[in-house]
């Protein structure tokens, strides 16, 4: 798999990234301004990098 390869994510997997985001907006994350990165690193371990802004 190289960097832009597309992958799916598991049923199980996008629960887990739902709850992430939901959990965000109860903390005033604002969804406008949100990025998600998903890259695995040199040992192959998947790494999640969230940005957002907070709600004004």
């Amino acid at each position: 798999m190289t960097e832009s390869d597309p992958f799916e994510l598991t049923e199980e997997e996008a629960r887990g990234l739902a709850a992430i985001i939901t959990a965000l907006d109860e903390k005033g994350v604002n969804f406008g301004s949100i990025a998600i990165s998903v890259i695995f690193d040199e040992t192959q371990d998947l790494i999640i990098s969230i940005r957002g802004v907070r709600k004004a």
